[in-house]
């Protein structure tokens, strides 16, 4: 048999049939990618201050990645909040000018009403004076009096009817001013907001969890705004989610 034969084949070259998987193995060099990666822009421009993170470092959501510098963003932040405090004083100096001006209408309007009581008892007082002097009672010179204070009252009535009108338009003046206040202090509002919003922004925080793929800048690197240039803004850092990976090869 070949078995028997001198080109019998070695015992540790032999092997029981049986059924079983094969499997072919290939070599490849490549990379492990995951399926989610994240660049991280700025949305505020400034110099980088520090970095926190190194690549292959694995960050939490919300972590700090990056500083930037914030001198001039805390500048701004404070001379926002002066203008803010002087537009509210402008506002209630306005506001307080507009009530002086509404009090005093209220004033005048009294003193009217006074004045057109006391004109009515003068007017009397004229007819009754004048019908004394018509039956020789009294000396012309009373008469006169009572007419003089009837005049005097009615003029002085007129005169706080025009200060009436006048009033009114102070008053309207004074309320247009406390609206142009009013909408400069929602102006200063909205310039601390975004300068508080700059000065947050200046910190970059990991918006998942993941792992540092590649850092693009050093310290002392200047950045651009994303919401100045878009897609054209500085590459910070690239993150990976590594929960979900590929080969590429």
């Amino acid at each position: 048999s070949i078995l028997d034969s001198e080109a019998a084949i070695p015992d540790d070259r032999l092997e029981e049939v049986t059924r079983r998987d094969l499997s072919l193995s290939v070599v490849a060099t490549g990379s492990i990618v995951p399926v989610a990666t994240v660049e991280i822009k700025s949305k505020a421009s400034g110099l980088i201050k520090e970095i926190y993170v190194d690549e292959g470092d694995l960050v939490k959501e919300g972590q700090i990645l990056v500083e930037l510098d914030k001198e001039l963003l805390q500048a701004l932040v404070r001379e926002s909040e002066a203008n803010l405090l002087a537009a509210i004083a402008r506002r209630q100096e306005a506001e307080s000018v507009s009530a002086s001006a509404v009090s005093m209408k209220k004033k005048i309007r009294m003193d009217l009403e006074n004045l057109a009581d006391k004109a009515a008892y003068y007017e009397k007082q004229v007819a009754r004076y004048r019908k004394l002097f018509d039956e020789k009672l009294i000396p012309h010179s009373e008469l006169e009096a009572r007419e003089r204070e009837f005049h005097d009252a009615r003029f002085a009535r007129e005169s706080l009817r025009s200060e009436l009108v006048i009033q009114d338009a102070r008053i309207d003046a004074a309320r247009k001013a406390v609206a142009r206040l009013e909408a400069e202090v929602s102006q200063a509002q909205a310039t601390l907001d975004r300068a508080q919003e700059n000065l947050r922004n200046a910190t970059i925080r990991s918006p998942l969890r993941a792992t540092v793929l590649q850092r693009h800048v050093e310290v002392g690197d200047a950045v651009s705004s994303i919401l100045q240039l878009g897609s054209q803004a500085t590459l910070i850092l690239t993150l990976g989610d590594m929960r979900e990976v590929f080969f590429e090869g």
